[in-house]
């Protein structure tokens, strides 16, 4: 961001930083899952499936979050 839109980055980031935050660890959460399914169960048994659950959810937390920061731009945006 520019200085002449009145916003700065720290801003633009603390909008849904928790929620970032979240989708890290759904997706590292199911990274272990899958890492274990892989070495132990096999990758169709319900680890893997949770591991591929929690991959997908945290990615719809990723863009939640793109979308919430994309919308907090627009709104504060300078008309000029």
């Amino acid at each position: 961001m520019s200085a002449g839109q009145g916003l700065t980055r720290g801003e633009v980031q603390r909008v849904g930083a928790g929620w970032t935050n979240a989708g890290l660890g759904c997706c590292l959460l199911g990274v272990f899952l899958l890492g274990y399914a892989f070495r132990g169960p096999g990758p169709t048994s319900p680890f893997g499936l949770m591991g591929l659950a929690a991959i997908a959810v945290g990615w719809v937390l990723f863009g939640y979050v793109i979308w919430r920061r994309t919308r907090y731009v627009r709104a504060h945006q300078s008309k000029g």
